[in-house]
């Protein structure tokens, strides 16, 4: 096989895995905003077979021998191609080790859990969730030993979210930030505070969302590729690619600042989603860095 032919098979590679992500993510942004309570199990049905159908793709011979090859011709490779390349080649190995069966069991747990949260939150009702969250903590201790047996399953966690993250540098850091954090929260609740009888009242949920909209286009955010929904806790999500990036709030009819603030801190994720070059949509390189680098982009805003 030549090099260029092997870096051709590899963006359709990224491209038909991309295409099964939109219709997952899809599938999820549906039953978190818009559909029926009753339909979490149709739900489940699709999305366990997409998930075993990507398993398979992503973990196959001929998708490792593809990268192997192209890993063996890395110097040969863009920086661009490169990174892609290793990319593919980390995730890949990471889910040869989960057995399939596990892996598809705990999409469909993930599924169920989000209609049980949904129901329990509604009806305040935490145990009716324990059993199906404390499903979700075993399986992700399994996975971190398969992975990563001589890691601690927090560190795993960790690391899997920000490369090279453990709990001694978080520590570290949250220690630093508490030795100044405190005394200054501290030294503004005693100071007089302001009246903020403005935010409180009775907001009609329509005026919020004209108002929602007004705040996503202060920020810069495009409109023809990010939209708000509405669901139980606000999220951010790219669908497909930076070209489709959805953003949800919760309206509070008494406090204006309940969705105000999460469309600003959704809007700063929006704003760092939609804007990755446009070569690499629909590749492992579209979206964000990592989790450390999102937050600080939405709670900067």
């Amino acid at each position: 096989m030549e090099l260029k032919q092997a870096l051709e098979q590899f963006m359709q590679l990224q491209s038909k895995l991309s295409a099964y992500n939109h219709a997952m993510t899809l599938i999820f942004y549906d039953g978190a905003t818009t559909a029926p309570k009753g339909t979490a199990a149709n739900r489940g049905h699709t999305l366990s077979i997409l998930s075993e159908e990507s398993y398979k793709l992503s973990t196959g011979k001929e998708t490792v021998d593809l990268l192997e090859y192209l890993d063996a011709h890395k110097a040969e490779l863009s920086e661009k191609d490169a990174r892609m390349v290793f990319l593919a080649l980390k995730d890949i190995r990471e889910m040869q080790k989960i057995p399939m069966e596990e892996y598809v069991a705990y999409q469909n747990l993930m599924v169920e859990a989000d209609d049980i949260w949904h129901r329990a939150k509604e009806n305040d009702d935490f145990e009716s969730f324990r059993p199906v969250l404390e499903q979700i903590f075993d399986y992700q201790k399994k996975f971190a030993k398969y992975c990563a047996p001589d890691m601690h399953p927090y560190d795993y966690c960790l690391n899997k979210y920000e490369d090279g993250l453990d709990r001694a540098k978080c520590d570290e850091f949250f220690g630093a930030l508490k030795g100044r954090l405190v005394p200054l929260i501290q030294k503004i609740s005693a100071a007089e505070q302001l009246s903020d009888e403005c935010l409180w009242g009775d907001f009609d949920e329509a005026d919020q969302q004209k108002f929602s909209y007004e705040l996503m286009r202060t920020m810069g955010i495009d409109l023809d590729h990010c939209g708000l929904g509405t669901t139980e806790h606000p999220f951010t999500t790219n669908i497909g690619s930076h070209h489709d990036v959805r953003i949800t709030t919760n309206y509070d009819r008494a406090n204006l600042t309940f969705s105000m603030y999460s469309v600003i801190h959704e809007g700063g994720h929006a704003l760092y989603e939609l804007n990755p070059q446009d070569d690499f949509a629909y590749t492992l390189l579209d979206g964000g860095v990592s989790m450390g680098i999102h937050e600080s982009q939405s709670r900067f805003y």
